[in-house]
């Protein structure tokens, strides 16, 4: 996490493999119990590395929230998609 920003929280996620600038995605639902957060930016900072900022002023300290990132939304750079969707959580 990132936290140069005082009114973001972005998340960094790295891919294996070189992935195509272009991805879908509307929100990013959890699985379990943690709150669902809507990202206010999105985007791809290099070929590995998909960056992923949510708005701190609508947090709560102390909250679990998380994410998928679902797999359809995402291609590598020949076009395969992700395995599988990827869950992710974290404690703000």
């Amino acid at each position: 996490m990132d936290s140069a920003d005082a009114d973001r929280l972005k998340l960094h996620f790295t891919f294996s493999v070189p992935m195509s600038g272009r991805f879908m995605t509307t929100r990013f639902y959890p699985n379990g119990d943690a709150m669902p957060l809507d990202a206010v930016s999105a985007s791809f900072d290099d070929e590995y590395t998909f960056t992923v900022g949510f708005d701190r002023r609508v947090m709560e300290k102390g909250k679990r929230y998380g994410g998928t990132i679902d797999a359809w939304s995402f291609r590598s750079c020949k076009a395969y998609p992700m395995m599988d969707n990827y869950q992710f959580e974290f404690v703000y």
